[in-house]
């Protein structure tokens, strides 16, 4: 791939809990784990009629340059392209190998 076709700015997140010190509470939130130049192409999208409304689910795929910090990229994480805020769902994605130097990943976007 082309260096030159990374032209947006992503965050990497992996879900984590903290607990809250005075009250005890457990809060689940999300922790950048790192920001790459990425392409982001569309793939397909659709929309979907429910009694709450229209639900519009796009697939996109993700390519961006891998680096160990990524390592056990897991599918509760999430992609946030800084430029938009889109966040997008992680759906699948290729085996991580040692020789590893670009990794793609399908994501779905689901707004209402």
């Amino acid at each position: 791939m082309r260096i030159g076709r990374l032209r947006e700015r992503i965050k990497l997140e992996k879900p984590i809990t903290t607990k809250n010190q005075t009250t005890g509470e457990l809060t689940n939130r999300y922790a950048t784990v790192a920001r790459r130049q990425a392409a982001i192409l569309p793939i397909k999208g659709g929309e979907i009629d429910t009694s709450g409304g229209e639900l519009v689910r796009a697939t996109i795929e993700i390519t961006f340059r891998y680096d160990s910090s990524m390592q056990d990229l897991a599918h509760d994480w999430q992609i946030v392209d800084m430029r938009t805020g889109r966040v997008y769902d992680i759906d699948d994605f290729e085996p991580i190998t040692s020789a590893t130097r670009f990794l793609t990943i399908k994501c779905v976007n689901r707004s209402k």
